[in-house]
């Protein structure tokens, strides 16, 4: 995935037809399960299908090296 990516499907299914919650649950999953992707990249003609292996993800404090994140 790159910063600029536009997620169009997750899974086979819509992300406009879906809650941002209902996307969120759609890509989570067991660790070592995979997700299929759909996206829009601005440098290439036409949708790239991506496929990621789900992890675990550590925690991240409320501030890193004393500056805020979003």
């Amino acid at each position: 995935m790159l910063d600029e990516d536009n997620g169009l499907v997750i899974d086979g299914v819509e992300v406009k037809t879906q809650s941002a919650g209902e996307a969120i649950r759609r890509l989570r999953g067991e660790p070592g399960t995979e997700v299929r992707l759909l996206v829009q990249r601005p440098s290439v003609s036409g949708p790239v299908t991506v496929t990621l292996r789900r992890q675990v993800l550590p925690a991240l404090p409320d501030k890193m090296n004393g500056a805020w994140y979003n």
